[in-house]
């Protein structure tokens, strides 16, 4: 037993002694991979990014066309939706 506890101290003096720089270099090579893999990420989405910007580049229209397009794309479309939604819904028609 006097030899395992002999030889547990000797590890924790070494590690008290030497064991803090070993720790800080690993931390230091860990932020550095985090930091090659952020700048990656961020890279690629960036280039994603620019690709869908591209590709859906918006072009000025006057403004009644485009509000005549939207309330035909939502409000119109949602009031024609809206008849059908209430007849499904209703518990009172499978009652009958």
């Amino acid at each position: 037993m006097a030899a395992e506890i002999n030889r547990a101290e000797t590890d924790a003096r070494q590690f008290v002694a030497h064991g803090q720089s070993a720790i800080a270099t690993r931390l230091n090579a860990s932020r550095e991979a985090c930091d090659r893999y952020e700048q990656g990420y961020l890279e690629n989405y960036w280039v994603q990014l620019r690709t869908h910007a591209q590709t859906y580049y918006v072009e000025e229209h006057p403004i009644d066309d485009l509000i005549a397009i939207l309330m035909q794309n939502y409000v119109t479309s949602d009031l024609a939706r809206r008849p059908r939604e209430l007849h499904t819904v209703d518990p009172f028609l499978s009652e009958r």
